[in-house]
This record gives structure tokens, sequence and C-alpha cells, in this order.
């Protein structure tokens, strides 16, 4: 009998080691890459963050079954979302940003690619398809989140602009521990497989697609194309309550 969860693991491993020969990720080892970019890609980062925890708490519809335990822990791991993006737009303020400006920018078509992908995957897909996607994106913060933190003190970005990869970092451990239960729960055919490793490979390439858009932006000095003005009076209430 097929050990899937070895199989998935060993499987994904494939995976990140192949988005880290694309083009964004071999710019990031180069070092090639300043202030400037990482600010654009914080950007990018806030506004694919921002409706995570909503979106794996859609998720949860498409549990079926003996799946269905796992409901309690995924809804739990969705409100331990909750403010990651707002580090992310903290990290970027810190630098000199205005938080009210970067709240109402628009995705890079990258950063709209990856959000709508997730969007397909929890609401459309079969369960492992999401379960890929976010296992992705938890491992790569777990396994290269402090190689990453040194490279970027190394190119003077400070400590104070740092919460979001930090965060990411040091409790990721505790959400990869969930993931692999979900594994264990969820992944339990040839099928399911299939499903899992979709769902982790497309995250990985489109991941990189996305880091790419945010380094060709700054490369441009560009910040953003179009905004979303429906966001202002939200973001306005926010910094003033914060304020008070």
């Amino acid at each position: 009998m097929k050990n899937y969860k070895e199989e998935a693991l060993k499987a994904w491993k494939k995976i990140d080691s192949e988005m880290r020969q694309m083009p964004a990720f071999r710019r990031q080892t180069e070092g090639n890459l300043g202030i400037e970019h990482y600010k654009s890609v914080m950007r990018q980062i806030y506004l694919q963050t921002r409706d995570n925890p909503q979106q794996q708490a859609a998720w949860t519809l498409r549990l079926k079954g003996s799946e269905r335990q796992m409901i309690r822990k995924i809804l739990g791991h969705a409100i331990a979302e909750v403010g990651h993006d707002q580090l992310a737009l903290n990290d970027i303020v810190s630098l000199g940003e205005d938080s009210l400006e970067t709240s109402t920018y628009r995705s890079l078509p990258g950063t709209v690619a990856m959000k709508s992908f997730a969007y397909h995957a929890s609401l459309v897909e079969r369960t492992n398809v999401y379960l890929g996607y976010i296992y992705h994106l938890e491992s790569m913060a777990v396994t290269s989140g402090p190689i990453w933190i040194e490279r970027l003190k190394e190119r003077g970005i400070p400590e104070t602009a740092l919460t979001f990869v930090e965060e990411h970092s040091q409790f990721d451990v505790a959400h990869m521990r969930l993931n692999e239960e979900y594994i264990a729960a969820f992944v339990r055919s040839d099928e399911d497989l299939e499903d899992f490793l979709y769902g982790a490979h497309t995250a990985s390439v489109l991941y990189a697609r996305m880091l790419e858009d945010a380094f060709v932006a700054a490369d441009n000095q560009v910040t953003h194309h179009y905004r979303d003005l429906s966001e202002t009076v939200a973001a306005r209430k926010t910094s003033i309550e914060k304020a008070a």
C-alpha cells in the first residue's frame, strides 16, 4: 500500500527545486536587487495575502464525508492568517510608503493570476488542489525564510521591515504540522496525489511570476497601474482608529 503522505512530500521537494531555477528566484540569488525591489514585492504580497483567511475558510465547502472532521482545524488555521497582510503593509510603511495609498493599489497581473488560482482552487476544484497550493506557500516560508532574512539584511533591509518574513519563517512551522495532517486525511489515492501536486506546481509557477512582475515594476519605477478606490474609505477608517 502506498504511503501517499511520503509520496506527496517527496514530489513537492522536486517542485520547489524547479521553482528555484525560474528567473525570479535566480535573480534573488544573484543579488542584483535593492530596497525598491523589496518594497515592490511586499506590495504584491500584501495584496495577495489580504483575502487568504476568507479563501481558506471557503475551502471547507469542498469537504465531504470524513473530510469534514478537519473543518475545525482548517477554520482555526484560517483565523490565524488574519492580519498577515497588515504585517506586509507595516513593513512597507516602515520603508517610507503611505499605507492609505498602498491599500488602494490594484494587483499587478502576476499577482492577479496568483489570487485567481487561489479562488478557483478553493471554490471550484477538488479538495487537494487547494491543499497543494497552501502547502507550497507555507513550506516555502519555513524552508527558505531564515536564508532570505539574512540575504535581505545584507542588502540593507532593516529589521523593522522584515516582520512578515520573520513571522512566517517562525510560525508557519505549526501550520506545516496542520498541513501534514490535512495530507494524511485527504490524500488517499493516486487521483488525490495528482490534484495535490497540480495545486503545488501551479502555485510555484505563479508565485515566481508574481515576483518577476514585482521586480520589473521596480526596475521601471512603477508602484501600480490602477487603484481600487473602494478600499479608500475602509483604509482611512482603520488609520483613524489606530491613531485614536
